[in-house]
C-alpha cells in the first residue's frame, strides 16, 4: 500500500484504487478491512461517527494510519501532526479574538431575544452557536476568501477604500455568531420574519440584510430565510450575526446536504464524485417533497419511492413524509 499510504489522507476511493492494482493473492486482507469498516459505517445515520473496532484499527496502525474521530477518515499520523503544528499559531490567534471580542455575550443575548419572541419554536435548546475556531481558520483559507479582490471587498462593505487589504480574514466574517430557529411550516416562518421586523428596535438589534430562499431554493434544494443582524455586546462593540429561519424539514435537508456535499478538508465524508451526484439528485427530490408538506407555494407532491433506500444509505433513516 506504499503508493496509498504516502498520501496525507487515506480515503475510501484511494483504497479501492489501490486494491484494483493488486494481485489476487494480495487482496484478501485489505478487502476484509474495508468490508468490516463499511459494514459499521453504513449502519449509522451520520457519516464519521463510527470508530473502527480494535482489529481494524490495529491493522491500519501497522500501515501508519490513524483514525481521526468524527471525520470518516484515516489520517497519515505524522503528516497530520505537522499540519496541526503549522496552523496552531493561527488557531490561537483566532481563539483569542473570539474569547475577547464579546461574541459569547452577543450569542446569549440573541438566544434570549429569540426565546422571548418565539416561545413555541421547535428547537428551544439549540438556538445559537459560536463558530468553531478550526472552522473559522478553514474558511479563512479558502481560495475565494484569500484571493478576494479589494474592489469586491469595498463593494460588499467589508472594508472602506482607505483600509489595507490582504484577503478576507477571520475578523471580517459575519457568521461567527449564528442563530437558527425551526418552525412547523412555511407560514410560521414568514410570520416570524414579520415579528422580527416589528420588534427589532425594541429588542435592540438592526436587520441589515434579508435573503428569502424559501420559494427559490439555492442549488435546487436549500430553502431557508436568512437575516443578518447588527447587535452590540456588553462593551458596546457592534457584532454582525447570521440568523436562519426555517422549518424542521428544511433543517434536515440543510444539515444532511452540508455533511455530504459541503464539508471541507479532513472532515468531509468519503464520497466519490458519482456518490455526490447521486446524493444531490435525491436531496433535491426529497427537498421538493418536504417543501410541499411545509406549505411552500409551487412545491410539488413528488414521492420518489426509489430514492428512499439511497436516502438511508447516505444519511440513515430519515422521517420521510407520506405522499
Amino acid at each position: 500500500m506504499e503508493d496509498v499510504i504516502g498520501k496525507e489522507v487515506m480515503t475510501l476511493s484511494l483504497l479501492f484504487d489501490w486494491l484494483t492494482k493488486q494481485k489476487p493473492s494480495q487482496k484478501s486482507d485489505s478487502i476484509a478491512i474495508l468490508n468490516e469498516w463499511l459494514e459499521k459505517v453504513t449502519s449509522y445515520s451520520r457519516p464519521g461517527t463510527v470508530p473502527p473496532d480494535q482489529a481494524v484499527a490495529a491493522r491500519m496502525h501497522q500501515r501508519g494510519l490513524e483514525w481521526k474521530p468524527s471525520t470518516h477518515r484515516w489520517i497519515r499520523r505524522e503528516k497530520e501532526h505537522v499540519r496541526e503544528r503549522k496552523i496552531q499559531p493561527r488557531l490561537d490567534e483566532i481563539k483569542n479574538y473570539i474569547e475577547t471580542g464579546g461574541f459569547t455575550e452577543v450569542s446569549e443575548k440573541l438566544e434570549d431575544i429569540l426565546l422571548e419572541l418565539f416561545p413555541d419554536m421547535l428547537n428551544p435548546k439549540n438556538i445559537t452557536r459560536i463558530k468553531a475556531v478550526d472552522s473559522i481558520q478553514e474558511k479563512e483559507s479558502r481560495k475565494k476568501f484569500k484571493e478576494m479582490p479589494k474592489e469586491k471587498a469595498v463593494q460588499e462593505g467589508i472594508i472602506t477604500e482607505d483600509e489595507e487589504w490582504d484577503g478576507m480574514k477571520y475578523n471580517h466574517f459575519t457568521d461567527i455568531v449564528g442563530g437558527r430557529v425551526n418552525f412547523n411550516n412555511a407560514k410560521e416562518v414568514m410570520s416570524a420574519v414579520t415579528s422580527l421586523r416589528d420588534k427589532a428596535e425594541k429588542s435592540d438589534f438592526e436587520i441589515i440584510e434579508e435573503d428569502n430562499r424559501m420559494e427559490k431554493p439555492l442549488d435546487g434544494y436549500y430553502r431557508r430565510y436568512h437575516m443578518l443582524l447588527k447587535m452590540t455586546n456588553n462593551e458596546g462593540k457592534t457584532i454582525t450575526v447570521e440568523l436562519q429561519l426555517g422549518t424542521a424539514n428544511q433543517t434536515k435537508v440543510a444539515d444532511w446536504s452540508h455533511d455530504l456535499l459541503h464539508k471541507k478538508g479532513a472532515d468531509r465524508p468519503i464520497l466519490t464524485d458519482a456518490d455526490k451526484r447521486t446524493a444531490l439528485k435525491y436531496i433535491r427530490q426529497m427537498a421538493e417533497l418536504y417543501a410541499y408538506h411545509d406549505g411552500i407555494e409551487g412545491a410539488k407532491n413528488v414521492y420518489p419511492a426509489e430514492c428512499v433506500e439511497v436516502i438511508r444509505k447516505f444519511a440513515g433513516c430519515l422521517e420521510v413524509p407520506e405522499s
